[in-house]
Parts: C-alpha cells; structure tokens; sequence
C-alpha cells in the first residue's frame, strides 16, 4: 500500500510538472508572438507651442490646446513607392526614405470612391503599374463620372522654423530637403519678420483596399512572423488629386499675409489668372514664396515652384478630374501588416 501511494505521489508530481511546462511554453510563445508583432508608430517632437492651424477652410478648430496630435495622413514625396498593397518598413516611412519589405501580399481587393461599373477590382500581384492599370479601367468605363470631385481646401499656419511644416506632410520629413533650403543648420529658422505655411489640397478620389479575410495580408502566412523585424506596414488607401505646401515668409505682418493668403485660395480666375485685391498680390508678390506641389499640370512628379506667379498658376491650372486627367496620388494611408490597425505618426510639442 505504501509504495502505491509513493508511485501515485510520483506520477501527480511528473503530471504537474509536464503541465507547467506546457504552460510555460506556452505563454513563452505567446509573449514572443506578441514581441515580434509589435507595430511602430513614431514621435516627431516639433519646436512650436501649437500644433493647432491659425486657419483652416473645412473643419472648425478646436479651442482647447492639446500638446500631442496624431496623424495618419502621409503627403506623397516619393510616387514610385506609392501604390495599393506597397509593403514598406515603417521606419523609413517615418524619415520619407521608403524602404519596401521584401515579401509578398496576397492578392487584394481595392474599391474606388467615383462611380463607375469597375468601383471593385482585385490586383493579383500590388504593384505601381497594376495600380494605374485598375485606374485607367475604372476611369475609362463608359458609367465612370468625375464631376463628384471630393473638395479644395487649405489650412494656414504661422511658424518660426521650417521644422514645423512636417506637421502639414504628416511625417518625420527633412523640409530642409524638400524646399531645397541652403544649410543653415538644423533647425532653418526665417530670416524675415514673418513664416507662414499653408497646405492645400484638391482631392479627387480615393483608393481603397479591403481587409485581408482572415487578418493576415501576406501570400504565405508564415511571412506575418518571418517579416516582424522589418516593421512592415502596407498602404491601404490612396488620395488622387493635386497639392501644394506653400512656405512663406515676408516683411509684412501675420494678419496681412493671413489675408493675401485667404484672398488667393477663395480668388475667382479671369482671363487665365487669379482675380485677387491689388493689396494682398503685393503682398504675395514681394514675400519669399516656395511651394511644393504634387499633380502639376502635365506631370504626376514632385515639383518646387518659387514665387507668387508659380503659387498661382498652379491653383489656375487645377481643379479639373476626368479620365484623361485623374490627379495624382497625393497623400496615402498605411496599416501595420501585423494586425492591421492604422499606422500613425504622433506630433508633440518641446
């Protein structure tokens, strides 16, 4: 009797022991899986007091002050890598040097937001040329209409340092770079009495892609665990249309460039220019202009046009969306491959 009670003592403590070890395995894995699914969201710190715009024309501006903000709306600056379904690591999406992850999506389902009897279609492979194959389908249908164009809008901003003007791309972008600024060191402060940037934007149509069925976008389910150390996000929706961020500074006031500025986004156009008051073009026309545009007339490129008369042609010249003219993808949102949830950028304030 005794050595049955020491033999069933033995087999409960090797039973017991087997099974925490199956728990801990377990949980092991599960922390593992969770480790290497983390997603990468990024946190620009911008030497400002506010990350609130002075005016915008399409949402009413909060009146309490909030120190962080966050955004999922990324402006194109490089186009080639901007395309439904491009895979790309999320921290080089941060600095906008847009590094693509080297696995392979599923095939997607993407919608577009003009109607049009194609509104759905599936890309087998994502690619940039399958992306404008889909949109050259769609526009090109016989029930296609652009004349829903989405909006135009604009919103202003004072500022010090061009540092600020990342909070209008959405990114951790070197505005230096992209406004081709002379080194003046890191911070590229104006050198007149006033900043301001503004960013305006006409959007067109949206693309879309429809969420992977079983949450998993890649064509062999092991790449989701095998591609963790990449960061990967995928672009899951696309704006089309035509943008500008303009970069000002002037020897006038706040207020009076605040009102040129206004005067020129709500102008009428006559005779091929814009019909704006003789106080605020002289403004316009003795301040420091530099715009960088995306959706210039004949060119889907990224461009800098300097002056008031390069400002103005670009807003003369837009507005138009019709098969032969659909705009240009001009700023995109993106989603952690690892979940599926958006991929952002935190702003915050020194």
């Amino acid at each position: 009797m005794k050595k049955l009670f020491i033999l069933l003592i033995t087999l409960s403590s090797v039973f017991f022991n087997s099974c925490q070890s199956d728990d801990g395995t377990d949980i092991n894995s599960k922390n593992q899986e969770k480790t290497q699914l983390s997603k990468f969201n990024p946190t620009v710190v911008l030497p400002t007091s506010s990350l609130q715009y002075d005016y915008s024309s399409h949402s009413k501006l909060s009146k309490t002050i909030s120190n962080t903000i966050t955004s999922d709306q990324i402006i194109v600056t490089y186009p080639q890598y901007t395309y439904i379904g491009s895979l790309l690591n999320a921290t080089t999406i941060d600095d906008a040097t847009y590094s693509p992850v080297p696995f392979q999506l599923k095939p997607i389902d993407i919608s577009f937001s003009f109607p049009t009897d194609f509104i759905q279609s599936t890309i087998a492979r994502p690619s940039l040329s399958a992306m404008r194959a889909a949109v050259n389908k769609a526009t090109r249908d016989a029930n296609f209409s652009g004349q829903q164009s989405l909006s135009f809008e604009y919103d202003i901003k004072q500022f010090s340092k061009y540092e600020e003007a990342k909070l209008a791309f959405g990114a951790n972008v070197n505005v230096g770079s992209l406004f081709k600024l002379e080194a003046s060191g890191s911070s590229h402060s104006i050198k007149k009495k006033t900043g301001v940037f503004a960013k305006f934007i006409h959007r067109n149509f949206t693309i879309d892609m429809d969420l992977p069925y079983d949450g998993n976008v890649f064509l062999n389910p092991l790449d989701k665990q095998n591609s963790s150390s990449h960061n990967p996000v995928y672009i899951s929706s696309i704006t089309y249309g035509r943008l500008g961020v303009l970069a000002l500074e002037s020897n006038y006031s706040y207020d009076e460039v605040l009102f040129a500025l206004k005067a020129a986004f709500t102008a009428k156009v006559v005779n091929g220019e814009l019909s704006i008051d003789i106080q605020s073009k002289k403004v316009l026309e003795e301040s420091e202009l530099k715009t960088y545009v995306l959706g210039g007339k004949g060119t889907d490129a990224t461009q800098i046009v300097n002056g008031y008369k390069g400002f103005s042609d670009f807003i003369v010249n837009g507005g138009e969306f019709t098969a032969d003219v659909p705009g240009v993808p001009i700023y995109f949102s993106a989603s952690n491959a690892s979940d599926n949830s958006i991929f952002f950028t935190k702003f915050s304030v020194e």
